[in-house]
């Protein structure tokens, strides 16, 4: 008995032994240097649209309203539209703007917008209006 066991023991290292050298070696994964990263640019002509979400108090997270960014044209290196804000229990504010566009960065009066596709993130200081009592505010907008 103890010959079978010593048999089965010997077998069971042998076929581990196999197994663990036919496993594949996984190489090393390789970075690609930064610079050689290339970032795709922005299509001026994909801002076009609606955009819209909420926009916070930087000192008030509680208080928060509606913004809705309606691009209508973009030449050269300017946005053309509409921005409706809805504040609570007032009526909706509404003017046309004309925003600078400078690779990825939109600016709209005291708004500067980082554009990704998709989606704009960006914040507000001074101005006029609800937020400007609260530091600005930062808003986040997707594209409908």
């Amino acid at each position: 008995m103890g010959s079978t066991l010593a048999r089965g023991c010997i077998g069971v290292a042998l076929l581990l032994s196999m197994c663990q050298n036919a496993m594949p070696v996984e190489e090393p994964a390789k970075t690609v240097p930064a610079e050689n990263v290339q970032v795709q640019p922005l299509d001026p002509e994909s801002l076009i649209g609606v955009w819209s979400r909420r926009m916070t108090a930087m000192d008030d997270p509680s208080l928060n309203i509606k913004m809705v960014l309606t691009i209508k044209r973009v030449t050269g290196g300017y946005v053309f539209g509409q921005r409706e804000i809805y504040p609570n229990r007032r009526p909706v504010i509404s003017r046309p703007f004309r925003g600078t566009l400078e690779g990825s960065e939109l600016r709209i009066g005291p708004w500067k917008f980082t554009v990704f596709p998709g989606r704009m993130v960006g914040h507000s200081h001074g101005g006029t209006g609800p937020m400007a009592d609260h530091g600005g505010a930062d808003v986040d907008l997707r594209k409908e």
